[in-house]
């Protein structure tokens, strides 16, 4: 009888010593569970920042193409218009004040046309500083988190 109680002992103490590692297994499973949450949400985190900044990164860049193309379009404008001031002042024989004034005109009015899509669409040097500005606003936001 002495025997056989000493082998129940035994056995219960070899369950306990087993239950106590199923014990801190199970803690350091659950341990590793919220790590892996915590990972995975600023994996997430990371990768909306990473979406905004594309974003923001190819406004920029389309913001900067349609700047270069409005210098290259002015430039050519500033060409025609001169032509068209050499044409009508010494090839028609033509006074000067009239091309002006019309010149005027159709300055003032693409002016206004070019203040009214820049508001509209945010192009132009505001939109861009704009841009930049909250591109660096939401990448100091994700590495203060």
């Amino acid at each position: 009888m002495a025997g056989a109680s000493a082998h129940i002992a035994k056995a219960k103490d070899n369950l306990d010593s087993a239950m106590a590692g199923m014990r801190d297994n199970m803690k350091l499973l659950a341990d590793r569970e919220g790590q892996l949450h915590a990972l995975d949400d600023k994996s997430k985190a990371l990768e909306g920042t990473t979406n905004r900044f594309h974003r923001s990164a190819r406004m920029v860049n389309w913001k900067m193409r349609v700047g270069s193309l409005a210098v290259v379009f002015v430039g050519c404008a500033v060409l025609v218009w001169t032509v068209g001031l050499v044409l009508h002042v010494h090839v028609g024989r033509r006074r000067v004040w009239p091309f002006l004034f019309v010149s005027a005109l159709v300055f003032l009015a693409l002016l206004g046309l070019y203040y009214h899509f820049r508001s509209r669409f945010g192009f132009g040097p505001d939109g861009l500083q704009q841009d930049c500005a909250t591109a660096a606003a939401s990448d100091s936001e994700s590495s203060s988190e």
